[in-house]
């Protein structure tokens, strides 16, 4: 069942997802970043790499070109710095995290969710 106020994208991983899956280590992934040849979103510090962009069978070295950022489908840029983790928002205000996708589930405001990470608008989370 899918739900309006949610945006999925699955294609996306976080850096830890990505290392167990492609078989390299964390310091490997991060350079991938650090070198762009792999594509790569960071919102509110954490970074989830795009794996339809940059497969995880493919073989990377140093002259692999680079890849520009990927774009998420019916999210503005400009929207991209108003999301916020909800994990760590949470956090920064003591609050439990589930309080949070509670409200997204229930539609009371929208999230974005990329691979395992969950995020939301800022505002909307300072509402709550």
């Amino acid at each position: 069942m899918e739900l309006a106020n949610i945006l999925r994208f699955p294609e996306y991983m976080s850096i830890p997802e990505y290392t167990k899956a492609a078989g390299v280590s964390v310091n490997t992934a991060r350079n991938r970043i650090k070198s762009r040849i792999i594509s790569y979103l960071e919102i509110d510090e954490v970074c989830v790499i795009n794996t339809e962009r940059s497969p995880l069978n493919k073989r990377f070295n140093s002259g692999s070109p680079e890849v520009g950022h990927p774009s998420l489908e019916g999210v503005s840029f400009g929207d991209l710095r108003d999301l916020r983790s909800v994990r760590t928002y949470a956090r920064g205000k003591k609050r439990r995290g589930d309080t949070f996708l509670t409200a997204i589930l229930a539609g009371k405001i929208k999230g974005v969710v990329l691979g395992t990470e969950v995020f939301a608008y800022k505002q909307e989370l300072d509402q709550l």
